[in-house]
């Protein structure tokens, strides 16, 4: 009824709403004592009403934007976290010319862009490959940026793969704790990570490489088993941020 009124609302808008309601939630008591004197209450006219909720709505979402954090950005690895390495295939020249996806990853992507989360894809390996099999299985258009090896000249955990997939987002090294790296190795991925503070979750999905850390700074903040729990997880995430900063921690 007012959606005309209430001007661009995003899809991160209505995440943040979300969050900030799920983080207030309370179980009802049902017991209804409370009573209320209608003779002296004040009415409007269904005109003035109208009138009055496209502003209120506009000002109670700034204070949510406002006390609400959201994750500022997910990164994806690609190999194993989306893309089923097993399945992959190559031609002469060494590029990946057909593989299969991870069984949930396209509706993983396609879920957080609906929710408005910013996708960066970082990844180790050839630009080339990466158009073929994510582009052909429609994730590419979801990245607002793609940071891949080939193209930076170096690889995972190097923090500059991580560093230039915050710059393309407008990002910095302040704002890594708002940030997530999704991916299936526990030295690139994870260790790349946490050197840089922002928020590890190891997918834990294929057995081709190490499970065990080699040092604790590969250790996982998180650990999924496949893509379709990711979803969930950045949600109860964003809910633990939203909780930390309606109790923060005394001093």
């Amino acid at each position: 009824m007012f959606r005309e009124h209430l001007g661009a609302v995003t899809p991160e808008d209505h995440r943040a709403v979300k969050r900030y309601l799920q983080a207030r939630a309370f179980l009802p008591t049902f017991g209804f004592n409370q009573l209320f004197d209608l003779a002296t209450a004040e009415f409007s006219s269904w005109d003035d009403l109208a009138a009055w909720i496209p502003g209120r709505v506009k000002t109670v979402l700034a204070q949510v934007r406002q006390e609400q954090p959201l994750l500022k950005a997910v990164f994806l690895d690609s190999g194993d976290t989306l893309v089923n390495e097993a399945s992959e295939k190559f031609d002469a020249d060494g590029y990946v010319i057909e593989a299969g996806l991870i069984p949930g990853a396209l509706e993983m992507v396609q879920s957080l862009a609906k929710d408005g989360y910013r996708i960066a894809l970082v990844a180790d390996g050839r630009v080339r490959s990466f158009a073929t099999i994510l582009g052909g299985h429609g994730i590419s258009p979801h990245f607002h940026a793609q940071v891949i090896s080939e193209a930076e000249g170096c690889e995972k955990p190097d923090q500059r793969m991580f560093q230039k997939a915050m710059a393309a987002l407008g990002l910095g090294t302040s704002d890594a704790e708002a940030i997530v790296m999704v991916g299936n190795h526990l030295e690139r991925d994870i260790g790349g990570a946490n050197r840089l503070g922002i928020i590890s979750i190891w997918q834990n999905w294929s057995r081709k490489r190490s499970h065990i850390p080699a040092e604790a700074i590969e250790v996982p903040r998180y650990t999924i088993r496949s893509p379709g729990e990711l979803p969930a997880l950045l949600a109860d995430i964003e809910r633990q941020m939203a909780r930390a900063k309606s109790n923060p921690s005394p001093v």
